[in-house]
């Protein structure tokens, strides 16, 4: 792993181990390359997150993996101020640098992380991070770090948030649906076609994009050979169910039979019988032998945690990291996606009308006779930006389609607006107003209501007004549906949100407030074209926002207040937007 310079405040030492240098930061904490004349080199974290009980659960559980598989703890004192784990320094490249692998090395590479999977699953642990930047290529062979998200199996088969790295993630986390070792196979399966392709087999452009494509499309596999092209196309299987274990596979690697459907997971820790450690133990000899060329000893030390909570922490906050640096121009691409669409009512089953006061007719609603499924509740998310952000583009990239509802205005002003309808948020496009398509009803005030569809089609907008196409020309009352498309968008408030420092939240409100300067630039140009203003005569004024989270994390009301101050007197102009009945479904052209 590459060793930076230490900076201006690092320790110079932390307890045995003189620090000489820098290898990564994380979320819950700095790495570290220490010295000590007893230990050698280590990889030692200071944790700055605090310890909390899951923390010291996930120690618990990590003791029972073999340390063959990931690294070597040294010591660990939770009780130093501030708190350390020091572990074994693993001199190797992380995966996610060593580019393409070829041949005999990727099915070594294949068994080797596999087989750490299926000890870290034996212990009870579900790692939740697996992916190329937590694979190190050590000189015995691989090693799987980082088990800084990584919980109990009887904790981690939960609803919850998202959690992980986007490209790497299964449907389940997205979703927010139950997590298990299940999970871990499908990033286990899309390191592999990394680790053969350079790409990973979803993409990684906009966390939006990525996301519908693991929920909903087919993985590119590229030149993956036979017979890990078969294993790795089971493992990213939408149906967890559908995945085979890391036992399973390992036992295809080697060429032996393979174990039945549904004797995949493993036992609890303690339910395991000196057979049952025997025979793994010698499992694990032989893969090592195969992965790594047998120089590593098998051994069954108390391992704390793995090497990424200690040696790989540069990775721990790459979901969000990336999402911010992949966020850039509208690529007006579409992902297909599912045709349906609809509405449950009171009973639960869906129905193929359109709701009641919502957009013209003409514009297509496509909807299936199904029964829908209850939604479970998942966590909501930490009031910080982007982790709304995240949680929010997760939740809608499965259901994208809801009624909306608007009312906006310019304050002191006769400019004003409302509008109800549908839109269908388009996660494959990134933040801007062009990534949402209505069908809607438009009132501006005092002026006849128009019936607008705006519908993404082959990379572009198309605009019908009254179930007339517009083609180049400017439609009527441009400047009120401006308004509505951009204070309602879905890409927009994501945008703002994602900008906002500080969030307050109380159960599933959440509020914050930035510089009108700082807003997404389709904001600031709306504003100051309501206003005959230039954008930058909007210094000095404030955008104050609101939103109102359902129990899967979709948006259920938003409101946007821009706040000026005119000869001492504060001004609000407030535009606010609702959202219900979210679901699959897409808006086709008039006709």
């Amino acid at each position: 792993m590459a060793v930076d310079p230490l900076r201006p405040g690092d320790p110079e030492a932390v307890g045995e181990f003189r620090i000489v240098g820098r290898l990564g930061q994380g979320g819950q904490g700095i790495v570290y390359l220490g010295e000590s004349p007893g230990s050698g080199q280590a990889a030692v974290k200071v944790m700055t997150g605090g310890i909390d009980r899951a923390f010291a659960r996930e120690l618990a559980a990590a003791r029972m993996v073999d340390e063959f598989c990931t690294a070597r703890v040294i010591v660990a004192d939770l009780d130093h101020d501030p708190p350390y784990v020091a572990a074994e320094y693993i001199d190797g490249p992380a995966l996610a640098t060593a580019g393409p692998v070829r041949g005999a090395a990727l099915t070594r590479l294949a068994i080797g992380t596999v087989t750490a999977l299926a000890a870290i699953h034996r212990a009870g642990v579900v790692h939740r991070d697996f992916k190329p930047g937590n694979v190190l290529l050590g000189p015995d062979g691989p090693r799987v770090i980082d088990f800084g998200i990584a919980r109990l199996v009887d904790a981690t088969t939960t609803a919850g948030s998202p959690s992980g790295t986007p490209p790497y993630m299964s449907p389940e986390q997205l979703s927010g649906d139950t997590v298990g070792p299940a999970a871990d196979l499908f990033a286990w399966g899309s390191t592999m076609t990394f680790a053969a392709t350079g790409e990973p087999p979803f993409g990684r452009d906009t966390f939006a994009a990525v996301a519908y494509r693991i929920l909903h499309g087919e993985p590119a596999l590229g030149g993956l050979p036979e017979p890990l092209r078969g294993i790795v196309a089971r493992c990213l299987a939408k149906d967890p169910s559908a995945r085979p274990g890391a036992r399973t596979v390992l036992l295809e690697l080697l060429g032996e039979p393979s174990d039945p459907p549904g004797a995949s997971a493993a036992p609890a820790p303690e339910s395991r019988t000196p057979d049952d450690r025997a025979a793994e133990a010698e499992l694990s000899r032989g893969a090592r032998a195969a992965a790594g060329g047998g120089r590593g000893r098998v051994s069954r030390r108390a391992l704390l945690l793995g090497a990424g909570a200690v040696a790989g922490a540069g990775a721990v906050s790459g979901g969000v990291l990336w999402w911010r640096s992949a966020r850039g121009p509208a690529s007006g691409g579409r992902v297909a996606g599912p045709d349906a669409a609809g509405s449950p009512d009171a009973s639960g089953s869906v129905t193929s009308t359109t709701p009641a006061g919502s957009a013209t007719p003409a514009a297509q609603d496509r909807s299936p006779s199904a029964t829908a499924s209850p939604e479970r509740t998942v966590v909501p998310p930490r009031p910080e930006g982007q982790d709304i952000v995240i949680a929010m583009q997760s939740a809608i990239t499965v259901k994208p389609m809801a009624d909306l509802t608007f009312d906006g205005a310019l304050t002191q002003s006769e400019f004003a607006a409302k509008a109800h309808g549908r839109i269908r948020f388009h996660p494959e496009v990134s933040f801007s107003p062009q990534n949402c398509a209505y069908a809607m009803t438009v009132t501006p005030a005092g002026e006849p209501a128009m019936d607008v569809a705006m519908v993404l089609s082959e990379g572009s907008t198309e605009l019908f007004v009254d179930g007339k196409p517009q083609g180049e020309r400017e439609p009527r009352g441009q400047d009120y549906l401006d308004m509505v498309v951009t204070m309602s968008g879905i890409g927009v408030i994501l945008d703002l949100v994602g900008r906002t420092e500080r969030v307050d939240a109380a159960g599933l409100r959440y509020s914050g407030s930035l510089p009108a300067e700082k807003a997404p630039g389709a904001i600031q140009e709306r504003l100051a074209g309501m206003a005959a203003w230039k954008t930058s005569e909007l210094k000095g004024t404030r955008i104050n926002w609101q939103l109102e989270l359902d129990r899967q994390n979709r948006p259920r009301l938003f409101v946007l207040s821009w706040v000026t101050e005119v000869r001492g007197t504060e001004l609000a102009s407030t535009y606010s937007t609702t959202f219900g009945g979210w679901r699959q479904g897409e808006i086709a052209a008039p006709g």
